[in-house]
């Protein structure tokens, strides 16, 4: 991947939270080629894929997913961190990612980045993550 200092966004981690157009399966199926709103989401890994700088990208939602989801819920104390003491109950989606290559994003933007998930945390979403058979990836650099 080189050097990532001179790539953009070095700030962009694996934990990285950063506020992403986030584009859902079910709006790829319909035809549509981008996220309706902002939302929080977590960068679960930042690797070179084919030698491109690339983000694979985790949406949160605060909608209790349906049972046939996947998701991680983030613990309570995770919550207050990221929302400044707000409570209310979030999930990280590990069914379904969007993958985005760095340099040629039309989504990420300066001060994108709003925060990190806690290394125990980021860790433990990363092992249920390997867990889930299948992935839905959807490639926003397309």
């Amino acid at each position: 991947m080189g050097d990532r200092k001179k790539s953009p966004y070095p700030e962009i981690v694996g934990g990285s939270i950063i506020l992403y157009d986030y584009l859902w399966r079910w709006q790829q199926e319909r035809g549509e080629e981008a996220g309706r709103k902002t939302r929080e989401s977590v960068v679960a890994i930042r690797t070179a894929v084919d030698g491109r700088d690339t983000i694979f990208v985790l949406p949160i939602t605060s909608r209790e997913p349906d049972a046939d989801r996947r998701a991680f819920e983030l613990p309570e104390i995770e919550v207050r961190r990221i929302r400044r003491g707000q409570v209310q109950r979030l999930w990280v989606i590990i069914d379904e990612l969007n993958t985005d290559e760095v340099a040629r994003s039309f989504v990420l933007e300066p001060g994108c980045k709003v925060g990190d998930l806690s290394r125990p945390v980021y860790e433990a979403l990363l092992a249920k993550l390997r867990a889930v058979p299948v992935v839905r990836r959807i490639d926003r650099a397309e």
